[in-house]
């Protein structure tokens, strides 16, 4: 196994200490041969973001055209932006490798949220460049079924596989945010979302889900609350979570996609 990743610069965006110069640029960790490819540190604004993205693209692209060792398939963790998985893209093509990208943040649609619109260039240019990196993989994993509608839809690529992110199991206020850590600990949910995670949380049968910004739903959700039977929530939310999020049904989900099952 061999890792290409980036330089430590996340949250902060700096450089951490540790890495500085060319510091721990190659190392193994449990085993696991490590390279960190040159990368521009985030900092603050748009102007440093885009270096970031685009620096890390550029130098581990190239060090993976000069990476002459042979492995028998290539995974892409895909986080932000897309543009960070053209160099298992293009080590792939190159050694006629299977290439499975694991999609964590869908592109151009992150950027929405980042306050570009559909019209604007930047959307559009991302656009085209996505359409090219997803269709140029083998397999893709999505963390969210709703994932799958989009990459139909937008670029006409179907078969993508759900292998939603496990959860630890513990329970810590951080660890809270996300709905499969409430049901890893076994705790009854009352939300107000959409999408999936209404979707979980009824299937899961594991509490109450009001619409988003549906306020008089919600009040509605929690007075059943008061008197339901949280022992039976509870039973539903570990069960739940037992057979679909914990750790082991994750990896040997991933190990039968890299193995083209």
């Amino acid at each position: 196994m061999f890792v290409v990743t980036g330089i430590p610069n996340y949250p902060t965006g700096e450089i951490y200490e540790e890495y500085k110069g060319k510091k721990r640029r190659d190392e193994i960790i449990d085993g696991v041969k490590i390279h960190r490819c040159l990368t521009i540190p985030r900092k603050t604004g748009p102007f440093f973001r885009a270096l970031n993205y685009y620096s890390f693209a550029f130098f581990s692209t190239r060090y993976i055209r000069r990476l002459k060792e042979e492995f028998d398939v290539v995974f892409i963790n895909q986080l932000s932006p897309v543009l960070m998985a053209k160099a298992g893209i293009v080590y792939g093509r190159r050694h006629k490798k299977p290439t499975v990208l694991y999609c964590l943040d869908i592109w151009p649609e992150s950027l929405i949220e980042g306050g570009f619109t559909r019209r604007s260039f930047v959307y559009k240019y991302i656009h085209r460049i996505s359409r090219i990196i997803y269709r140029r993989v083998d397999k893709i994993l999505v963390t969210s079924p709703g994932f799958s509608d989009y990459f139909e839809h937008e670029f006409g690529i179907k078969g993508t596989m759900y292998l939603p992110q496990y959860a630890e199991d513990f329970y810590t206020p951080d660890s809270c945010r996300k709905v499969q850590a409430y049901l890893a600990a076994g705790k009854p949910i009352i939300a107000s979302a959409d999408g999936i995670t209404r979707d979980t949380i009824n299937a899961a049968g594991c509490g109450y889900c009001s619409p988003a910004d549906d306020v008089s739903a919600l009040a509605s959700n929690i007075r059943k609350f008061i008197t339901a039977e949280k022992d039976s929530l509870s039973k539903n939310a570990r069960e739940y979570y037992e057979k679909n999020f914990n750790k082991q049904t994750f990896i040997e989900k991933l190990e039968k996609a890299l193995e083209g099952k």
